[in-house]
């Protein structure tokens, strides 16, 4: 056996030079280097963020410039006068324009909330369900801020609809809402 260590001990000792380096690595060095690649990750994963983010830079000017924009958009929703009679004439007109039939139009009491008033509106309507679309996306999207709180649909013949929809159209409790 000592005859055999002798013949073969560069072999043995480059098998466990081979073993040991092998064991450092995968102990040792695979997993700081798994440590590594997954910091790095996240560092480019940032640094791509923000990137992105500088892309969209805009100066303080620009910012108050939209701003001032926005608050105006929303002051002239806020500030319309809010009838009851101005609520009917605008669903009637808006629902001629899109080919709607309204069957039934009503309009409650006005509901006083702190600041905030409410008119409470239901209609009956007929039409083609792309029209009834429309006409709902042209109230949201009117002179007035409503609240639409359902609609309930029901098929007709072909593409046709009934739908009854309740909502509230929002406005001041005081001042040009009166």
């Amino acid at each position: 056996m000592n005859h055999f260590f002798s013949k073969h001990r560069y072999v043995l000792l480059s098998a466990l030079t081979i073993i040991v380096v092998a064991y450092l690595l995968v102990e040792f060095i695979v997993p700081e280097g798994v440590k590594s690649v997954e910091q790095f990750t996240a560092i480019r994963a940032e640094a791509q963020k923000t990137n992105l983010l500088q892309d969209d830079l805009k100066s303080p000017d620009e910012l108050i410039a939209e701003y001032k924009k926005i608050s105006s958009q929303i002051d002239s929703r806020i500030n319309v006068g809010v009838t009851s009679s101005g609520i009917l004439k605008n669903i009637l007109e808006t629902a001629a324009s899109d080919s709607v039939q309204l069957l039934d139009l009503s309009t409650g009491e006005r509901i006083l909330q702190g600041k905030r008033a409410e008119y409470p509106v239901s209609f009956k309507a007929t039409g083609r369900y792309r029209n009834f679309h429309d006409f709902v996306t042209d109230l949201e999207n009117g002179i007035y801020c409503l609240k639409i709180s359902s609609v309930d649909m029901e098929p007709s013949k072909g593409d046709v609809v009934t739908a009854s929809v309740r909502m509230s159209i929002l406005g001041k409790s005081g001042g040009s809402n009166e």
